[in-house]
């Protein structure tokens, strides 16, 4: 039997090399903290309740480079199923929201910031 070296590849490596990391949460038990998943499950938070007034995803990055990590993580739709954008799929996403008067774009906006400060 041939043995071969088996390497990692190049997206491997730097992923290993980043070290540190940040993951960033947010959902619309954000705006509830008495919202218990498993307690209202079927019973969803009102997309309209989504109004975050001073989002500032350059803020999430720059604090995120500023403690050295080297890539970030937007959990996008979380348990209650609501997208930080907008899609066709279905209805619960934030363009159905008052943010941004149903215009923004969270994942975008996080992708953008990302791009800014250098941070995969």
């Amino acid at each position: 039997m041939e043995r071969r070296l088996v390497l990692p590849t190049v997206e491997q490596v730097q992923w290993a090399d980043s070290e540190i990391g940040v993951i960033i949460h947010l959902d619309l038990t954000t705006f509830r903290p008495d919202y218990r998943f498993r307690e209202h499950f079927g019973d969803p938070i009102a997309a309209a309740e989504f109004d975050p007034k001073h989002l500032d995803t350059d803020q999430w990055l720059a604090a995120a480079k500023a403690l050295g990590a080297k890539y970030a993580v937007l959990v996008a739709k979380h348990c209650t199923g609501f997208s930080l954008w907008p899609t066709k799929a279905h209805d619960y996403h934030v363009g159905n929201s008052p943010y941004k008067n149903g215009q923004g774009d969270i994942v975008s906006e996080f992708i953008a910031s990302c791009e800014k400060f250098g941070i995969r």
